[in-house]
């Protein structure tokens, strides 16, 4: 019997935009990246974020590292995630929750990365932080529909993290994958801004 399960076309649809994304140049990256982190930096809801949630990018994804340097030179409090267990490794399917800790950092110096996955993480003595006490989450996705569904990796280890999360939450998206409608499961939790190179989408309405 084919399968034609949710879990199954967001498998599919993650293995084809992840092609597309490791096609970019390293040039291309950088401009996307640069942009992307400008209308982020833009962003009101940003500006006034006393305690923002970074990801730190790796591969594909968005580099957010110029902008943790900024924000913590202009005085913002920065937590970045810890995965906890095997939670870098993609689950097989959907239904295997995974998480994380949130950790402050005082610099990119508390940085560390994983020699087996590549991702960068806090050093263990990071003290750990609330989620009610974020004030700006910044979010790393495969892709995003206008409505701001997000496609992960697939690991499922932000799901429980954003169900917990009231602070504003926007996922960093390159314009070339923007999708019409990204498939979604019941855990799925939307974005507020979809932020790409060319402008921010505002998914609150």
């Amino acid at each position: 019997m084919q399968k034609t399960g949710i879990a199954h076309q967001k498998r599919l649809l993650r293995k084809a935009l992840t092609s597309k994304l490791r096609t970019m140049t390293e040039e291309d990256r950088r401009v996307s990246d640069n942009l992307i982190l400008g209308q982020i930096a833009a962003l009101p809801s940003y500006k006034e974020a006393r305690l923002i949630f970074a990801y730190v990018g790796v591969g594909w994804e968005v580099d957010t590292l110029p902008l943790i340097r900024q924000a913590l030179a202009e005085g913002k409090a920065v937590a970045v995630p810890r995965w906890l267990a095997d939670a870098t490794a993609a689950a097989a399917d959907s239904t295997q929750r995974r998480g994380m800790d949130v950790c402050l950092i005082r610099n990119v110096d508390d940085l560390r990365q994983d020699g087996e996955t590549g991702f960068w993480e806090p050093l263990a003595t990071a003290p750990l932080v609330s989620t009610s006490d974020i004030d700006f989450i910044m979010i790393p996705c495969v892709a995003c529909d206008e409505e701001g569904r997000r496609l992960g990796r697939g690991g499922g280890y932000y799901d429980r993290f954003l169900a917990s999360a009231s602070s504003v939450k926007a996922a960093l998206c390159r314009a070339d994958v923007l999708q019409e409608l990204i498939p979604v499961e019941a855990h799925d939790v939307p974005v507020d801004y979809v932020v790409t190179e060319s402008r921010v989408i505002d998914c609150t309405y």
